[in-house]
């Protein structure tokens, strides 16, 4: 009966598992190095018993995956233009080509740099000098509020003024909301507050209130500061007595404004076009720079 019983047929388990892992294990396609890739400067070398394209400018080794003609010639215009450049043109024109920048975003990093630079400088140059701060908030088209403040102090023998920040207000336009944004910034840049002798606001109670106002939060930290009211808003009460020239232009502006604001909301509106286009805080502290410097010329030729 044994001869019409199949048989099981056995295998070593070591073979079985070895010529699995042969048959399965794929071969690895290396690319072979080809004499045209001296055209973008790469010659051979061999790591590991592994073939790797070499530049021969820089002498840096790639991956052998690199060795594709795509690859090498990024890797040949991309790093090494200026030094095609200097050597078929001359210096001046690689001069020229170092000063175009390679990322879309330079030009941004550099002004934010530049603006951090600045704000140190100034952040500096308060922490062991006396100040005082002027403080406003101001509200757009979009009904969006931002907090401005300005500082001035004695730089040698001349008085600076400066933009010290304009921050939007997040949450409601209370005293103690506007206090916290101003305390957090002098905290933030270790400005000491029993440098501030000064501080000028307009009228309004959240600024100017005797108890719960910004002014009495301020003397809180500072007992020497000394309030005062701005007079920012006052230009009706001289401008008779402005000189002819700047007459003009304050004329001038009020016309256009009048006139945007009669016109119909749909109008009116492409008068603040730039805010949506633009940053609109810098635009908020613009405006309100201008409006200061006028009122300022207003009340010097006035006083």
């Amino acid at each position: 009966m044994d001869k019409f019983l199949s048989l099981k047929r056995t295998f070593d388990d070591d073979k079985a598992s070895t010529s699995a892992q042969t048959s399965i294990a794929p071969k690895i396609k290396s690319r072979k190095y080809s004499q045209a890739y001296l055209n973008f400067g790469f010659t051979i070398t061999e790591v590991n018993g592994e073939e790797k394209p070499l530049c021969v400018i820089c002498s840096k080794i790639l991956t052998a995956d690199s060795m594709k003609p795509n690859k090498l010639k990024r890797h040949f215009e991309t790093l090494h233009a200026i030094q095609i450049v200097e050597t078929m043109f001359g210096d001046n024109f690689a001069k020229e080509l170092q000063s175009i920048p390679l990322s879309n975003d330079t030009v941004s990093r550099r002004i934010d740099d530049i603006a951090e630079d600045v704000e140190q400088q100034l952040f500096g140059k308060l922490r062991d000098k006396l100040f005082s701060i002027q403080l406003d908030e101001a509200t757009h088209s979009n009904k969006d509020a931002h907090f401005i403040a300005y500082v001035r102090f004695w730089d040698g023998m001349s008085a600076v003024e400066e933009l010290l920040f304009c921050k939007p207000i997040k949450l409601q336009e209370t005293a103690i909301a506007l206090f916290d944004i101003l305390n957090n910034f002098i905290n933030e840049a270790n400005i000491e507050w029993k440098n501030c002798v000064g501080i000028c606001t307009d009228g309004a109670r959240t600024m100017s209130g005797r108890f719960k106002s910004i002014q009495a939060l301020v003397k809180q930290k500072s007992p020497l500061c000394i309030w005062t009211h701005c007079m920012i808003h006052r230009e009706a009460l001289s401008s008779k007595e402005i000189s002819p020239g700047l007459n003009i232009v304050l004329m001038t502006v009020v016309t256009v404004v009048n006139y945007i604001k009669m016109r119909p909301p749909k109008i009116k509106n492409l008068f603040w076009t730039l805010q949506r286009h633009g940053r609109s805080a810098f635009i908020v502290a613009i405006l309100f720079r201008i409006k200061m410097v006028i009122t300022r010329e207003i009340f010097t030729t006035y006083l």
